[in-house]
């Protein structure tokens, strides 16, 4: 529906309208100069105005239709993030209860249906009397034993030592005649040659960031959520509706799709069981801890779901060449570029069929903007020209791909105190993009 018949049906006027736009509490869908809003947009209005009710001021409700959008709604952790949101802003109201006592009723009322929620959240998933968080996980899943071959040779390696639960592997090991040797430990794969980051302070002190070494049990996008911008947040749910609507169009059944570092993010908030019906799926990370607390939110949320996970930090992957389909890099690109001294795609380009797809969502500024400088003395291995969209854009055209579609969704946003290479003043964009690979002339 149009934004005249939209106000009309909350009793609104079309410049609060445009005000909740602004601001990210809404996110319809802009034909040319109009914006066109869905049965989506009609619930999170419902959202607002029931909110608004109860006391909640808008920025309030920016970081819970936040949690709304980037949670899996099957995953008992969400309820855990929804009882902290409102117990926190019930005990503010205690505070002031001798104005506000209405108000404080109705957030009980909240917090007794979230926590149902949860219950059955839990009940759906893990059996009776079962602690889900201490539930195994899924392992290596053996429908991808036949995917992998030695990344020096690419001959077929030898797997021992293995240890099988169900339709995965748990532990074992894959060697190849050339001297390559691979490990499954706990159902993640660990590549060659990799570099003990779980003890590297540095390391995690940039990745992670201090509050976030002792307790996370969120991934990456969320666990910075509390000192992400309500701005940043919006654009990252703008890159995302972009990317899904833009995938629907293609039968992605039988395929097998990447999602490196970050990324599977989005694994975890758009798996759709009907387009992805036999598909494979791969998470690449740089370290266990990388991917440990997404992989959990991905089991809570759809425990049959089969990924492979690999801990890789060169790039070269045990896996066949020309074997995988698509690349959803929400982000995970970006990320790595402060990593790696060169752009991800470039290592991965031999493992990607000739016709290959790639969704991604690309953050950068420009190249000779303070914020960059900043990046580089902070992160001694980040690419030299490592978060602007030249970096992207070349990787792309190194390995063959052409850009089909794209989008600016914002520019010159302040993103949060979370990202501390952030120079105020500096203009950070964000770009989708949908690119497939050249087909090779005859």
């Amino acid at each position: 529906m149009k934004i005249g018949e939209f106000s009309k049906k909350f009793n609104v006027s079309v410049a609060t309208v445009r005000h909740y736009i602004n601001l990210g509490l809404l996110v319809p869908e802009k034909n040319g100069f109009q914006y066109d809003f869905t049965d989506n947009d009609c619930r999170e209005m419902e959202i607002i105005i029931s909110m608004k009710a109860t006391g909640f001021k808008l920025n309030e409700l920016n970081k819970y239709l936040s949690i709304l959008r980037f949670y899996n709604k099957d995953d008992y952790l969400l309820y855990g993030k929804l009882l902290d949101f409102f117990t926190a802003k019930r005990d503010r109201l205690y505070e002031e209860r001798h104005q506000i006592n209405q108000y404080i009723r109705l957030i009980n009322k909240q917090i007794k249906k979230i926590e149902l929620s949860s219950t059955r959240a839990t009940v759906g998933t893990a059996p009776a009397n079962a602690d889900k968080s201490q539930s195994p996980l899924p392992g290596f899943p053996l429908n991808t034993v036949g995917l992998l071959r030695c990344p020096h040779c690419q001959s077929q390696p030898h797997l021992s030592h293995v240890d099988i639960s169900g339709d995965s592997i748990v532990n074992g090991e894959l060697t190849c005649s050339c001297g390559y040797h691979a490990v499954v430990k706990n159902g993640v794969m660990y590549t060659g040659d990799i570099t003990d980051l779980e003890n590297d302070p540095i390391f995690l002190t940039r990745y992670f960031g201090d509050e976030n070494l002792i307790t996370n049990e969120d991934g990456m996008l969320l666990m910075g959520m509390n000192d992400y911008s309500n701005e940043y947040l919006t654009n990252l749910y703008k890159d995302s509706l972009w990317i899904h609507k833009k995938l629907s169009v293609f039968d992605l059944r039988g395929k097998t799709i990447l999602f490196p570092d970050i990324a599977c993010q989005y694994l975890y908030s758009y798996y759709d069981s009907r387009q992805v019906e036999g598909s494979t799926f791969l998470v690449t990370a740089l370290s266990e801890r990388t991917i440990h607390t997404m992989r959990q939110h991905i089991v809570n949320a759809n425990p049959q779901l089969k990924v492979a996970y690999i801990i890789n930090q060169s790039g070269q992957l045990p896996l066949k060449r020309n074997c995988i389909d698509a690349v959803i890099d929400y982000l995970g690109s970006s990320n790595l570029g402060f990593f790696q001294t060169t752009h991800y795609f470039d290592a991965i380009a031999p493992y990607l069929t000739e016709n290959a797809l790639i969704a991604g969502a690309v953050e950068y500024y420009a190249k000779d903007s303070k914020s960059v400088k900043k990046i580089h003395e902070l992160y001694a291995h980040a690419a030299p020209n490592a978060f602007t969209l030249d970096f992207a854009m070349a990787a792309l055209d190194r390995s063959g791909f052409h850009i089909e579609k794209s989008e600016k969704i914002n520019e010159g946003y302040d993103p949060g105190q979370f990202f501390e290479y952030h120079v105020p003043g500096d203009i950070r964009s964000n770009m989708v993009y949908l690119a497939r690979r050249r087909r090779p002339k005859p």
